[in-house]
């Protein structure tokens, strides 16, 4: 089973970004200069980049965040996917909406009308009606959406805000995530997190048939199920960053599940807010990076080299409130690392 994301956020004016204050007086000045290098960059993004080729089962997919994507190859390009997916839209100013293949805006099997738990698997914030439900009913479920593997998709989805211009730092990240249950149906962890025990809240990724969100201290696998619970938990011990930005939020309380974003600590699905709001994340993650699209073409490099498809990412063992190594080991616990994926 896997699971798709597509993280977009529209940063707002350029006048309040962290990291954008430089492009706004790189590309406002000539606008005839930058449709010349987008066009260019483009034209090189067709020479080097194959479509991305990914074999999707059943249909989950979050649209979350925006953030800045890459191809496989680390060029910054357009997509061409072929996946089965279950979708999650941005915390910020998300209302973006995956068209094909049918992402779910947290949708289970209701029909029309509005969709009924907002925050079941991931934070879509998106209008209420949109999103595809899996059909059927809960005691006779449609099939799966199934895909050939080695054929190709188009993904298509809408982003209802400003994305790409001026006036707006944009980034687009699609990720995934793979995690059946195990040869002798064993409810492991999806790859790219620490070690922990096989159980009900771990896996596998499903849609399930209740349509509560999972709750991680009581999992039930007639829920839905993204992250695992032993994710979250982390997430949930772990000092938050204290060097994030947070503008004039107030943050209620010291741990990575509170973020400008999110400063009260609510609960959608079992994400970790902190990783969902940020990219590339410094912690381990069970999200594989398929492409980083962005209009600050500056933080590709960047963005290639901290993707946990090829960079190992630290936590600390036994001491989960520490994200640091010093306060690890002042802690008395053991400074470890998840390796990269593996992926191109």
């Amino acid at each position: 089973t896997m699971v798709v994301r597509r993280q977009a956020e529209s940063m707002g004016d350029a006048k309040g970004r962290r990291k954008g204050q430089a492009c706004e007086e790189d590309y406002r000045p000539n606008h005839h200069r930058r449709r010349q290098l987008e066009e260019r960059r483009q034209l090189l993004c067709r020479q080097r980049c194959p479509p991305v080729r990914v074999h999707l089962s059943p249909l989950h997919t979050r649209l979350p965040r925006s953030r800045t994507p890459r191809s496989l190859n680390g060029s910054p390009c357009p997509l061409a996917l072929a996946l089965v997916l279950a979708l999650l839209a941005a915390p910020i100013n998300a209302d973006v909406y995956l068209h094909y293949p049918p992402g779910s805006n947290n949708r289970l099997d209701e029909g029309g009308g509005n969709r009924n738990n907002n925050n079941r698997l991931f934070d879509s914030q998106n209008n209420a009606k949109g999103g595809y439900g899996y059909g059927g009913s809960a005691t006779n479920k449609a099939p799966p959406v199934s895909f050939i593997a080695g054929s190709q998709l188009s993904v298509a989805w809408t982003a209802q805000h400003s994305c790409g211009s001026e006036n707006a730092e944009c980034q687009i990240v699609l990720q995934y995530m793979c995690n059946d249950l195990g040869p002798n149906g064993e409810r492991h962890a999806p790859a790219g997190l620490p070690p922990s025990t096989p159980a009900i809240g771990e896996g596998p990724v499903r849609d399930g048939t209740d349509g509560n969100t999972p709750d991680p201290n009581n999992p039930d696998s007639a829920r839905g199920l993204h992250e695992p619970a032993s994710y979250f938990q982390a997430c949930d011990a772990r000092a938050r960053n204290g060097g994030l930005y947070t503008a004039d939020q107030k943050l209620n309380g010291p741990d990575a599940r509170r973020t400008r974003q999110n400063p009260n600590g609510q609960r959608s699905g079992l994400e970790c807010p902190e990783e969902r709001d940020y990219y590339p994340y410094w912690h381990p993650t069970p999200w594989k990076d398929l492409a980083v699209m962005t209009n600050n073409l500056e933080m590709c490099e960047w963005y290639a080299a901290e993707s946990q498809n090829v960079a190992p990412k630290n936590y600390c063992a036994n001491e989960p409130q520490a994200n640091n190594q010093p306060d690890c080991e002042a802690a008395g616990g053991v400074w470890s690392h998840v390796p990269p994926f593996g992926l191109p």
